[in-house]
């Protein structure tokens, strides 16, 4: 469609050579020094406007190609980070899985090993889905790794990994995450939620599913430095 557009307008400027050789036919008698440059830049003109188009689309083909090897970066990273295997703990049944809806999504989980009775557990999802957004996850998860090895509470974890991603993200990107740590000796689960999805608690007993309502502030990480994240009790 580009290509007939600058051919219209190789057209258009033949059209004015040619009134332009009328012109200087009936002024001066002679017509050549206008048609003979005529039939030189008709051509010139056309397959210039072709090479043009054809430069444009290797330029959008070759951008292609590079967004396509950054979303296969980004999908390795992704499927690098998330777990093999589901840890077994003794009295609990755990299970995940990941299904992004697009080429890579910006989900993730992890499960983290705390001592010999806890295991914590996160659930997040970065507004980014490229490269950069694949940076986010693995930083995201180092955070609460490495955070999960100091002796604090679910609580201070997340507003330690809040204050972190402040700093470190990129204005424009935040993690909506979920933190859990399940003590299997006194069988509790404590969590917070920053911008996640409200999780869902099934009673063993009756069968009744039903979204647990978390407290304390609900921003995703990365958004205000000075969040106050506190924790929800299960037992």
């Amino acid at each position: 469609f580009p290509t007939v557009i600058s051919a219209a307008g190789v057209t258009g400027m033949s059209a004015l050579f040619l009134i332009a050789a009328q012109y200087t036919f009936k002024n001066t008698g002679s017509w050549y020094p206008i048609v003979i440059p005529l039939f030189l830049q008709t051509p010139l003109a056309f397959f210039g406007a072709v090479a043009i188009e054809y430069s444009k689309l290797f330029k959008q083909t070759l951008e292609k190609l590079r967004m396509e090897k950054d979303l296969s970066m980004a999908r390795d990273v992704q499927t690098s980070m998330l777990p093999a295997t589901c840890p077994e703990v003794e009295g609990y049944q755990i299970a995940a899985s990941s299904t992004p809806a697009r080429e890579v999504g910006g989900d993730f989980f992890d499960f983290i090993e705390i001592g010999e009775d806890r295991l914590g557990f996160v659930v997040g999802d970065v507004t980014g889905k490229s490269v950069s957004g694949a940076l986010v996850m693995s930083a995201s998860r180092s955070i609460f790794r490495v955070l999960s090895e100091e002796e604090l509470s679910v609580g201070e974890i997340m507003v330690r990994a809040n204050r972190r991603a402040k700093k470190d993200i990129k204005s424009g990107m935040f993690v909506a995450l979920l933190y859990a740590v399940l003590n299997a000796e006194d069988r509790t689960l404590v969590l917070c939620n920053a911008g996640q999805t409200q999780p869902i608690h099934l009673a063993a007993g009756t069968g009744e599913a039903k979204f647990l309502e978390t407290v304390g502030d609900k921003f995703p990480l990365g958004i205000i430095e000075d969040a106050d994240y506190q924790e929800t009790r299960l037992q």
